[in-house]
């Protein structure tokens, strides 16, 4: 991708941010407070804010020493690798409801070895099957960018393939006390996993996941409607990276928390990291 065009996408995004009103928790962290600090028009830039926002979530899952780590959208199950080096107590379990990257991963050797559960089902808002679109991109379905849902433009599906689907309360019953941390990458299917999870939502203490300000898949939620539901079970949105302009990653956590010293201890690394005043690895 060419500058110019690296330029008039970063002028999109930050126009876009600016229009954006952060829902739910704005004090004393308000969502847009560091974007000032990321060079918008330059995707390396965008890339760090994803990663600094990453830094902040796994650093966190450590402090909370959760009884689940549990990751949504897994393909390859990188996030419940790395999540292993931070949270070591915790049972891990990561679905991916691609079957083709289900059979490519499955037996990768990271995942025995870092005792991590991989599971090829689709969380859904019921148990039973469920059509899972395939996206040919790069002419091939092997990525992440299946969805349950269908493009509301661009991509055609490649092929539409049944699955196992499992409502999230039909797998796991979380308690408050085990500061269950999520990582939901579902590609618009935000809707399906959470109305799947209603009676475990409020056992999370932390969640990461991807959401969108435009429609891009048919019938999907919107960050407002993610945002709105997970307020319900007391989860607030505490920061979020600048990933492109209508797509981004937000962590939420359980408002309860926000008032714990280790919170506003991380928080107050986050922003030195984020502007570049203190160097943290």
């Amino acid at each position: 991708m060419n500058g110019r065009l690296h330029d008039r996408l970063g002028a999109k995004l930050w126009d876009s941010i600016r229009r954006t009103i952060g829902f739910g928790h704005s004090k004393p962290y308000p969502l847009l407070a560091l974007a000032e600090h990321y060079r918008l028009r330059d995707h390396l830039e965008r890339k760090r804010s994803v990663t600094d926002l990453e830094w902040l979530f796994f650093r966190l899952a450590h402090k909370f020493d959760p009884a689940f780590f549990i990751e949504i959208g897994a393909k390859n199950a990188r996030s419940s690798v790395r999540a292993r080096r931070h949270v070591p107590r915790a049972r891990i379990a990561a679905f991916e409801a691609n079957p083709l990257n289900f059979a490519r991963f499955k037996d990768k050797g990271k995942l025995a070895v870092n005792d991590i559960e991989y599971h090829n089902i689709a969380l859904s808002s019921q148990d039973g099957e469920v059509s899972f679109n395939l996206v040919n991109s790069g002419g091939s379905p092997l990525n992440g960018r299946g969805s349950l849902l269908s493009r509301a433009s661009g991509w055609s599906a490649h092929s539409t393939v049944t699955v196992p689907c499992r409502r999230f309360d039909s797998l796991f019953t979380l308690r408050a006390e085990d500061n269950a941390c999520l990582w939901i990458d579902v590609e618009g299917a935000n809707r399906d996993v959470l109305v799947g999870g209603g009676a475990s939502l409020g056992g999370a203490a932390l969640i990461f996941i991807e959401v969108e300000t435009r429609m891009i898949w048919k019938g999907q939620w919107l960050y407002s409607d993610v945002a709105s539901h997970l307020a319900d079970f007391g989860l607030a949105p505490l920061a979020r990276d600048y990933q492109s302009r209508h797509q981004h990653n937000v962590v939420f956590i359980r408002e309860s928390l926000l008032p714990e010293i280790f919170v506003r201890e991380l928080m107050g690394r986050y922003r030195g990291k984020v502007t570049g005043l203190v160097k943290i690895s």
